[in-house]
């Protein structure tokens, strides 16, 4: 369809549109005078303006070409394609063909066009704020036409599907008029993983430039050649609103084009010397890396026991906590053993044995697992131990001294 024939002039003409303004202007009837033997279909025309006098009449007044912005069609973006078509539960490849973005600013009319040569329209589609421009992996995207018929593109490379799909995002946004309220977003690549929500915080690498005549203009912030990403918590009011709100459903890996008037920005004031008051905003924006918020688990859905809201439980120790009923070995009871060391070796064994027995009863029980015991609890138990040991040691000695 695109050999470079001797004697094809529109496929010569097809491929000098992707750098020549000019000649792609007369590919599309801007250049009426180059047009008129040419398919008159071809020429995309917008509807009539409301008259506002006399000048107003034709296009040939006294101030030139004054009213050719809202009169005349504007290519403001081209770009070579591979196309397919759905039919029949399938895409049908439709060779190469090219794809550009026409706008008429004054009225603001905005389509999509994909072509074979000035002789030949293929599809257009209607741009406005709600247009659909679905960007899929490898460098393809889907759209619909006017007759509701799939398209597939594929672009040569991602810089010029990244392009071309920013120009749908400034179609978009300014086919919503000149005084636009809300924030329109154009995905330029999917990420991977679950969607961000209010509450979430995350790492961006930007670029930020101001909108000037209906299109990308000058530069005013990018953090793109630093080593750290700017983080903000979703939802926090922490950066302007146009980016608290455009970020939302962005995965992991994402970019986004974000175009944000100033009601959503900076405003009445601006900011400095960079931002004029009622700038509007565009953004490309990319997510570097997501914390999920606190009802949130690692894969993004909603937990009751996310390990990111409460902090980490103290971890038990392997014996139940509490006093347990100590070992006699263990008890040392200095007056006692001084008492005990005097009686006959062969009774000594008895009379602790004895002494044990008689003491067990009085000793606390055990506390259940998992309660916490301190130091005084400690020292009390410990005391009443001691003093039922000597309760029973001098009754014993009572006894012996009674036989």
């Amino acid at each position: 369809m695109f050999s470079g024939g001797a004697d094809d002039e529109d496929g010569s003409e097809f491929g000098s549109t992707m750098s020549s303004g000019s000649k792609l202007g007369s590919l599309f009837g801007m250049d009426r005078a180059n047009t008129q033997d040419g398919n008159q279909s071809l020429q995309y025309i917008a509807p009539k303006q409301p008259k506002k006098g006399k000048s107003a009449k034709s296009g040939s007044g006294s101030g030139g070409g004054g009213g050719s912005e809202g009169t005349q069609a504007q290519v403001l973006h081209a770009v070579a394609v591979h196309a397919f078509r759905y039919t029949n539960s399938q895409y049908v490849k439709q060779g190469k063909l090219g794809a550009a973005i026409l706008g008429y600013h004054g009225i603001t009319d905005y389509k999509l066009l994909l072509y074979v040569s000035k002789q030949q329209q293929v599809t257009h589609a209607k741009i406005t704020p709600n247009f659909t421009f679905t960007v899929q992996a490898n460098n393809y995207a889907t759209f619909y036409d006017e007759q509701r018929q799939n398209w597939s593109l594929m672009f040569d490379s991602e810089d010029s599907a990244f392009e071309f799909t920013k120009q749908i995002g400034l179609a978009k946004f300014n086919a919503s008029g000149s005084n636009p309220s809300n924030v329109v977003y154009q995905e330029l690549r999917l990420g991977q993983g679950p969607t961000l929500q209010e509450g979430d915080s995350v790492e961006v690498k930007y670029t930020g430039w101001l909108l000037e005549n209906k299109a990308i203009g000058t530069a005013f912030d990018s953090n793109m050649s630093m080593e750290k990403a700017f983080r903000f918590k979703i939802g926090k009011g922490k950066v302007i609103k146009g980016w608290d709100q455009g970020v939302i459903g962005m995965k992991k890996g994402g970019k986004r084009l974000l175009l944000v008037p100033p009601s959503m920005a900076y405003g009445t004031r601006g900011m400095g010397s960079r931002i004029p008051p009622n700038a509007t905003l565009v953004f490309d924006i990319e997510i570097r890396k997501i914390k999920f918020g606190r009802e949130r688990d690692d894969t993004g859905s909603v937990s009751s026991a996310s390990e990111s809201v409460d902090p980490p439980m103290r971890a038990l120790p392997d014996e139940p906590i509490g006093i347990g009923i100590p070992n006699n070995d263990d008890i040392k009871i200095s007056n006692s053993s001084d008492h005990l060391s005097s009686s006959p070796g062969p009774n000594k064994a008895k009379l602790i044995s004895r002494m044990a027995k008689m003491g067990q009863p009085m000793l606390p029980l055990s506390s259940t697992p998992g309660q916490d015991s301190t130091d005084s609890d400690v020292e009390v138990r410990t005391c009443i131990l001691i003093f039922a040991l000597l309760i029973s040691h001098c009754n014993m000695f009572s006894r012996i001294s009674l036989l």
